[in-house]
């Protein structure tokens, strides 16, 4: 899968479903095929499109360096596609292929229409992203001046206001100034959304990220379960939305408009992990 050279088999298999995502492809495109050595997409190239491999194989090269082979069952050219950014490597078909492919808005639209789907590309996503931060950890690289001027993406006051009208009364919380709001490696029960105000994001005391009104932060380990991957403090007064495990799911089923803004969020934080790694 693109950028993801450094995930192994094992990882990928407990969070990501083939057979799920064939059934999802299946259902909103039309399978065709490509001839050994055609080029699907190019690096450096908007991301408009994401490929479901249904038989075959894709190599992923960088540069005209390989770095990775996705075989039948798996998904390519989604970050970038999901984040609207450029492509981050190039797809050539290694072997003749059948592959399903969806248009960014068409991909978009099947996953409101599919919730559960997008929340198993989250957790795919989430499983990259803490792998990421890991790899970071040991190289030493996480913070410093470029991290600490990283801004989270954040939801528009529209699907804030639908989020917030959902939740009861107690979900609204307020913090002060430098109060610490996570610690990174408790436990998480709660997801966030900034109402009001800001947050800084900090792993080993590092600010990796700053976050605004509209930006959520927590979630990891709502979707998997794990410990906190990062510290949160307080960097104004601000006003939090809690959002508990059973909530979140809720939300993701009957908003599909905010699973797609916390896909969204989760690709975009690990495509500057990635960046960092290079």
């Amino acid at each position: 899968m693109e950028d993801l050279d450094f995930v192994t088999e094992p990882e990928k298999k407990l969070v990501y479903d083939s057979a799920v995502a064939r059934a999802f492809f299946q259902a909103c495109g039309t399978p065709v095929k490509a001839t050994k050595g055609t080029t699907l997409f190019v690096e450096h190239t908007p991301g408009d499109k994401v490929y479901f491999i249904a038989v075959g194989e894709v190599a992923l090269s960088l540069n005209g360096k390989s770095i990775d082979i996705s075989r039948t069952g798996e998904i390519i050219g989604e970050m970038s596609t999901i984040v609207g950014t450029l492509r981050a490597a190039t797809a050539t078909a290694r072997t003749d292929c059948i592959l399903i492919g969806l248009a960014r808005e068409q991909f978009f639209d099947a996953l409101r229409r599919q919730p559960d789907f997008a929340l198993m590309l989250m957790r795919m996503m989430l499983a990259r992203l803490r792998l990421a931060l890991s790899i970071l950890r040991m190289r030493g690289g996480v913070g410093g001046s470029e991290a600490a001027a990283n801004t989270s993406r954040v939801i528009d006051d529209r699907l804030l206001k639908s989020i917030e009208a959902t939740l009861p009364a107690n979900a609204r919380s307020r913090f002060p100034k430098d109060r610490v709001v996570l610690v990174e490696g408790g436990t998480g029960t709660y997801m966030y959304v900034v109402r009001e105000g800001s947050v800084s994001i900090a792993i080993k005391g590092k600010v990796v990220e700053n976050i605004g009104v509209g930006g959520i932060f927590g979630e990891m380990s709502l979707v998997d379960d794990a410990p906190r991957a990062a510290s949160a403090t307080a960097t104004s007064d601000c006003t939090l939305l809690a959002i508990d495990r059973a909530t979140f799911t809720q939300l993701i089923k009957s908003n599909p408009a905010f699973g797609l803004e916390l896909l969204k969020n989760v690709s975009e934080r690990l495509r500057y992990l990635n960046a960092q790694r290079k």
